[in-house]
């Protein structure tokens, strides 16, 4: 699954002589305070969606805050580029403003959220369906200044009309919680004919719960704890990126050994997410004997981490500034905060080194898994490319990079990034099997350095966070265990004034429905399993 030159993000796209890209048309907008932010006049964010159709800037995300439409694109490919990230804000000018979906697929879920939570309407817009309003809230678009009145239109969802060949000669039906799933709030409509799924729809938003507006003129620590609870299974990618956005803001650091117990935190929630997607993928193929034995791998994981920070998921265990451990205060061990860390990811490695080569030993040889595997919910690379697809799944097509190259928290740890062209089910799943042993070498290497060095006490593991009366905005991007997560936040006088979370659940909601397209019926739980969706997090 690794090496071999790949270029990852495709190869970016020629511009022609005299053609300004897109880093230059926001650059020439209004320069703001914060140095990666500008202001664009309508004239200009219409030429800026005009060239981001073929310039090689990662569309990141689009919010708004009900009086400005803001965009954050990275200025160039992830693995080629790193972290370069810049702003457009565009202030409103009516109930409309100049869509993105069109030249950017992936902003379709953006758009669609704004439209429902501000009232603001994305012209061009690919798809101006709700997501998240299924009319049943008290007003429509709530956090706009002036909202509307609740609406009172049909109970029933809306839904793009099937395909002809499925009207005519196939059937639809729906797959969710109410026909019996367990993977989350989200339904699935079906068109099925010949023995295949020809089309597919998502019907989400039922486990919105207003995390973005509910972290506004919060507390930092408000903040913070609700940005754990994004999604469980991220919880400390997303308070990673969030106290990491805020010291970006305030222009502090995080102390050395406060990253490296950061780096085992995250890393062993890598593993345990993976673990989880891998078994319910086993499950889904049918596969018990390997599935009981990743759910039991991760269910001991989940135990040391309890015994060690209190926190099975560990959350709250990173603050802004650096990291809270005090499991060890309460049980009275002798061992400081650090060791404790260390002792975690030393247990860790030890409990799961030799049994996850096992595991991996007997995914290959259970008879038929490999073969129901390959080819089954196959995304290409230019699917990839179009969707924007980062992480694991982008990575199992031939695209995307993995923002732990060009963090400086990762600098001196060595580590291979898992890569294929694949595309399927089976690459997914390998590159998990194949990061899982990655994550398990960096933590080994951190709990050894770690061990080597001298114990800190509490106040060592997390600097002052200043309060500053003006405003200063701050962003951050942490690779997640399914992709990486973005913060950009603005803090005043302790405050969060604004906050934008962009989770890759939301696209990669977008790549299941594509891969799941051409599959037979009796494989939609196995595709669906291998992306690792965490609807709590596509839904915020």
């Amino acid at each position: 699954m690794s090496g071999g030159p790949i270029i990852f993000g495709g190869v970016p796209a020629l511009v022609s002589v005299g053609k300004p890209s897109v880093s230059q048309i926001i650059r020439a907008g209004e320069k703001t305070a914060c140095r990666w932010r500008f202001q664009l006049d309508e004239f200009t964010w219409h030429s800026f969606v005009e060239h981001l159709a073929d310039d090689p800037a990662v569309f990141v995300g689009l919010w708004c805050d009900g009086s400005q439409i803001h965009v954050l694109v990275n200025d160039g490919s992830s693995a080629e580029s790193g972290v370069r990230p810049i702003m457009a804000s565009c202030t409103l000018d009516g109930p409309r403003y100049p869509g993105v979906s069109h030249v950017r697929v992936a902003a379709v879920p953006f758009e669609r959220m704004i439209r429902d939570l501000y009232g603001v309407e994305a012209m061009d817009a690919v798809n101006a369906r709700p997501l998240i309003d299924h009319g049943m809230w008290t007003s429509t678009a709530p956090l706009a200044r002036r909202s509307g009145p609740r609406s009172f239109g049909t109970d029933l969802p809306e839904f793009d009309p099937p395909d002809e060949w499925v009207a005519a000669h196939g059937m639809v039906f729906g797959k969710g919680p109410a026909t019996g799933s367990t993977e989350g709030p989200v339904h699935f409509r079906l068109g099925v004919a010949d023995g295949v799924i020809r089309t597919v729809e998502t019907r989400a938003g039922y486990a919105h719960r207003g995390l973005i507006a509910r972290m506004r003129d919060a507390t930092i620590t408000g903040a913070l704890e609700l940005a754990g609870r994004i999604g469980a299974g991220s919880a400390v990618a997303h308070q990673w990126a969030f106290s990491a956005a805020v010291e970006n803001a305030v222009g502090i650091s995080c102390p050395v050994p406060a990253t490296w117990c950061r780096v085992i935190f995250c890393e062993t929630e890598r593993i345990a997410m993976h673990l989880l997607t891998l078994a319910r993928t086993a499950r889904a193929a049918d596969a018990e004997l390997v599935s009981s034995g990743l759910y039991r791998l991760r269910e001991q994981i989940l135990r040391l981490c309890g015994e060690a920070s209190g926190r099975r998921l560990l959350m709250d265990c990173v603050c802004v500034g650096g990291v809270i451990v005090t499991r060890h205060q309460e049980r009275g061990d002798p061992i400081g905060p650090l060791q404790t860390v260390a002792a975690l990811g030393r247990e860790i490695v030890c409990l799961s080194e030799v049994r996850i080569r096992e595991l991996h030993s007997l995914w290959r040889v259970i008879p038929g898994l490999k073969h129901r595997l390959q080819c089954a919910g196959r995304l290409t690379g230019e699917q990839a490319k179009k969707l924007e697809l980062q992480g694991v799944a982008g990575r199992a097509c031939g695209y995307g990079g993995d923002f732990r190259l060009h963090m400086d928290a990762y600098e001196d740890v060595s580590f291979r990034q898992a890569i294929s062209t694949g595309g399927d089910v089976a690459a997914r799943c390998e590159i998990m099997f194949e990061e899982i042993g990655e994550s398990l070498k960096i933590l080994k290497t951190l709990a050894d350095r770690i061990s080597a060095g001298e114990e800190k006490g509490p106040e060592d593991l997390c600097a002052v966070v200043p309060v500053r009366p003006e405003h200063s905005e701050g962003y951050a991007v942490i690779e997640g265990p399914h992709g990486p997560v973005w913060h950009v936040v603005t803090v005043q006088n302790g405050l969060v004034e604004q906050c934008f979370i962009a989770d890759p659940a939301s696209t990669l909601l977008m790549a299941a429905e594509q891969a799941i397209l051409g599959t037979s019926p009796d494989n939609f739980d196995l595709v669906r399993c291998s992306f690792g969706v965490s609807i709590a997090a596509a839904d915020l």
